[in-house]
């Protein structure tokens, strides 16, 4: 976190980007960014790679219409091909053998070269003289001037996880911070390394997603492709599956210090974290995705947390009333005990059968919190008919 803070500060208006690729870094994630030229996409990815201290292996290209695969892969060892026909990549330093790559304008690679890559960048595995091998690749940053429409490089697209446009400064208060910034000496970065990043690597998995979140992940989805339906943007089940991962860093990413060195409790993803499915739903910044997420989270997630405002209160309501039970349970009550009780209870009953605009059961927005509340106002019931009888001591 301190070191893309830091690069935030050199950065202005790259919050978002910036958030996006820590995730990234997190979840071993491929990212995206399209936008106009100049606007600090190359810069973003070379000050993320270069806070990464111990020496990593970074591979690094500009496509171009002319670029050959031997760029990606690296050139064929000649001398083997001519004496065996085996056809072998040297791939020292090139991308089969990095562990993070930035690939600079990506859509102007031609087609021939995007779709080989694909594997790489999915499987994490790599074809050589006829032979598969692991390769080492955890994060890809792409950048790029447009999005090509080619559908045969749709698949390719998908396999950035993260996907965003990135736009210019937007005020004149934050240029004049930007130029500021630029005539500031430049500070040395922020590290952080690799043994630290494979650590929270490790930590990402052992992040708690209750099925409750699970549940709101899956209509989320559902709402959006419903909302999306018909339109250029699609969502992958792929996607669906991933964002399981990004919930987790994006939890893990806000733990405290405190939280992050306690063994007794996992840390565990609640609504509050949901936020983040943003960037592997839709491609960020894109006024149209954006609203249409927009409006779909909102609605949703404002649905969700009333629930759980809901369910929190009706939890403390049978805490009382079993603690009233409790009261009844062969002990005399003295009579001014025993008016308060039913006073209290009487107030408890009204709240449970007020109108809905009131809060009464009718208003609670899940089936379940009705249930809960229909099965409280008959125990008040009992509770007050054991109250009004003379001998309420005696019963319960």
């Amino acid at each position: 976190n301190a070191a893309f803070a830091a690069i935030g500060e050199s950065l202005i208006d790259r919050d978002v980007p910036l958030e996006a690729t820590k995730l990234a870094l997190l979840t071993k994630s491929h990212v995206m960014l399209n936008g106009k030229h100049g606007l600090a996409k190359s810069l973003l990815a070379d000050r993320v790679f270069e806070a990464i201290s111990g020496e990593p292996v970074v591979y690094k290209e500009m496509m171009m219409k002319s670029t050959q695969i031997e760029q990606v892969f690296g050139p064929p060892k000649i001398e083997r091909f001519q004496k065996e026909a085996v056809w072998e990549f040297n791939t020292q330093n090139m991308l089969p053998e990095a562990q993070f790559a930035f690939i600079d304008e990506v859509y102007r690679a031609p087609a021939t070269v995007l779709p080989v890559m694909l594997r790489l960048l999915n499987e994490r595995d790599f074809r050589n003289a006829g032979t598969w091998h692991k390769c080492p690749l955890m994060t890809a940053i792409g950048t790029t001037n447009f999005v090509t429409d080619d559908e045969e490089l749709d698949a390719f697209h998908d396999r950035w996880l993260f996907r965003l446009e990135v736009r210019p400064v937007s005020t004149l208060q934050r240029r004049l911070l930007m130029l500021s910034r630029a005539l500031a000496p430049e500070e040395p970065p922020t590290t952080f390394s690799l043994v630290q990043l494979a650590e929270l690597q490790e930590a990402v998995s052992e992040v708690v997603v209750p099925d409750t979140i699970q549940e709101v992940l899956c209509e989320l989805f559902s709402a959006l492709q419903k909302q999306l339906e018909g339109g250029k943007l699609f969502i992958s089940d792929r996607r669906l599956v991933q964002t399981l991962r990004v919930l987790q860093a994006e939890c893990l990413s806000r733990a405290t210090a405190e939280q992050l060195t306690a063994r007794d409790e996992l840390l565990t993803v609640t609504l509050d974290h949901l936020s983040a499915c943003r960037y592997a739903f839709i491609e960020a910044g894109n006024a149209e995705a954006d609203a249409a997420y927009d409006t779909v989270f909102g609605t949703l997630i404002g649905q969700r947390q009333k629930q759980e405002s809901e369910e929190a209160e009706i939890t403390q309501l049978e805490e009382q009333i079993a603690r009233w039970s409790g009261r009844l349970g062969g002990r005399n009550l003295a009579e001014k005990v025993r008016q308060q009780m039913i006073s209290d209870c009487e107030q408890v009953r009204l709240s449970l059968t007020a109108d809905p605009s009131q809060g009464g059961v009718n208003g609670i927005s899940s089936d379940a919190g009705k249930n809960r509340l229909a099965r409280l106002a008959t125990k008040l019931e009992d509770i007050l008919l054991t109250l009004r009888q003379p001998e309420a001591a005696v019963l319960g």
